[in-house]
């Protein structure tokens, strides 16, 4: 009842989702066909680009493997129900009343399972590199112009940090580590 086909022919039931419905390359194809900001900018950025920017640049300066993984991931279930432009996605609720932001989450946390990355709670700096490339991309003097396939680059940046993740120490050193890097 609320499924959509994926691009690689997977059933996705959006309301009971399940990690056997989650291919990486089904999240890459479409944040990279989805516009940020419904499309309202002066010229093409899309999901796809807006997460490996952000990711990269966070990975660049902190080579945090895991957190880099949650910003490159922190939109993939805008890949099942779209980029809903903010301010509606707050007033939205299904029938049963719950907000589509749970739905939302419900789907990170399959996508978390299934890709093998913990996802939620987001760790707090992909909420503060999430504003703060909001305001960047807003800017009228953006000009970041992608040099890349967005979707191919999508998926290159999840298996190369996914891989660097397995090769990380046991939690207490990892956090440890982080804490030295904030």
């Amino acid at each position: 009842m609320g499924s959509i086909r994926t691009f690689t022919g997977i059933l996705f039931d959006l309301l009971a989702p399940r990690p056997e419905m989650i291919d990486i390359r089904d999240i890459a194809h479409a944040l990279a066909q989805i516009p940020r900001f419904g499309g309202h900018l002066s010229r093409p950025w899309t999901v796809a680009d807006h997460c490996i920017h952000m990711a990269n640049g966070h990975y660049l300066r902190h080579r945090n493997p895991r957190i880099a993984l949650q910003l490159l991931l922190h939109d993939a279930a805008e890949a099942y129900i779209g980029d809903i432009v903010s301010p509606l996605k707050r007033l939205l609720v299904l029938e049963d009343f719950t907000p589509i932001s749970a739905v939302e989450d419900r789907i990170l946390t399959v996508i978390g399972v299934a890709l093998g990355v913990e996802l939620l709670p987001f760790d707090p700096a992909v909420k503060l590199w999430d504003r703060r490339m909001l305001k960047y991309e807003r800017n009228p003097s953006f000009e970041l112009e992608p040099r890349y396939s967005a979707e191919t680059a999508y998926i290159c940046c999840f298996k190369s940090w996914k891989q660097e993740c397995s090769q990380v120490p046991v939690a207490g050193e990892l956090a440890s580590r982080e804490e030295h890097l904030r």
